[in-house]
């Protein structure tokens, strides 16, 4: 195995708990770290913590870690507060339908939901005996898609308070589901392991698997306004689609060859791809090209999002940062 598989790899590994780095938060079966006494601290130095997701409410951002945590910003990153969040297992992603309503996603199956912008959350617990890691969550409106290790699939259509877990790509069917995002007329796409693609045409009722161009990981999809949708993941793989999976065409990153783990669109319509070795590749025409750069400490980068003027948030394995790299003009 080349060096750059292995650090994909091991970065994808962290993100659903089955690394070295967070030995006690495996996908399946690993100790509950509420059992091993942690004590989450009133005040945390958001540079210092793995965030792995972020999601604006409204104008304030919110980011998802370690050991629970959920931090917030509502001047941009100038000050950042903690939630008050109920549990201490790691979270991987979170979402917002508006400026109150969310859900954030984490390891042995965690659900919860905020009615406050992200201040304060509750946990859903579910009616099931699987604790498989979730590790993306979708929200329009009231409905609502998580999903996860081992094909985990959860549905919700009263924002996240009540959920409904189904099999959706067969009953031995047990590969990662990485991500669900919006695509083309409403549809929905699933992209993860072993070069797993599916979409639903009807909300997420039914579920078709797609013939894959790629048979590695998919980290994570990002969907477009006008219902183009890229999935990306090991090697520098980026896919573009414009009709919900029917064509596949592959998207040029130069030279790069590491993990694309997290993307999103900054409200100029410029897209912004992140991942392994410190990844930031901005488009300025819906995806079809990249210019690729890269943070100078290139560290891995889990999630992004935007803020004032052209400063985008970073979050990973550095915690939250901001950067003012060069943007496509």
């Amino acid at each position: 195995m080349d060096v750059s598989c292995f650090s994909t790899r091991a970065a994808w590994l962290a993100a659903i708990g089955l690394a070295v780095a967070l030995p006690m938060f495996a996908a399946r079966g690993a100790a509950d770290p509420e059992a091993a006494g942690l004590v989450p601290e009133s005040r945390v130095l958001p540079n210092k913590l793995l965030l792995l997701g972020s999601a604006r409410a409204g104008k304030r951002l919110v980011a998802v870690g370690e050991r629970g945590r959920i931090l917030y910003t509502d001047d941009d990153g100038k000050a950042w507060k903690v939630a008050d969040s109920p549990v201490l297992r790691t979270l991987t992603a979170v979402a917002f339908s508006d400026a109150e309503n969310g859900i954030a996603v984490g390891h042995r199956g965690t659900l919860l939901v905020t009615r406050d912008g992200g201040s304060t959350w509750q946990e859903i617990k579910l009616d099931t005996k699987d604790q498989n890691a979730l590790l993306s969550v979708w929200v329009h409106g009231k409905d609502a898609v998580a999903i996860g290790a081992y094909g985990t699939y959860l549905e919700s259509h009263d924002t996240g308070h009540t959920w409904t877990q189904r099999q959706i790509l067969g009953a031995e069917f047990d590969r990662h589901l990485n991500a669900v995002v919006s695509g083309k007329d409403g549809a929905l796409l699933i992209a993860g392991e072993s070069g797993t693609l599916a979409v639903s045409s009807d909300g997420g009722a039914n579920w078709k698997a797609l013939k894959s161009p790629y048979e590695g990981t998919f980290f994570g999809a990002l969907g477009l306004a006008d219902g183009t949708v890229l999935v990306f993941g090991m090697r520098g793989t980026v896919l573009r689609t414009t009709d919900n999976g029917t064509h596949w065409s592959k998207v040029d990153l130069e030279h790069y060859t590491d993990g694309v783990q997290n993307g999103i669109v900054l409200p100029d319509g410029r897209l912004v791809l992140v991942g392994a070795s410190g990844l930031v590749a901005t488009s300025r025409d819906q995806g079809t090209s990249f210019t690729v750069q890269q943070t100078s400490d290139r560290r891995h980068i889990d999630s992004v999002n935007y803020g004032a003027n052209t400063q985008i948030l970073i979050t990973g394995e550095g915690g939250a940062s901001w950067t003012n790299l060069p943007l496509p003009d």
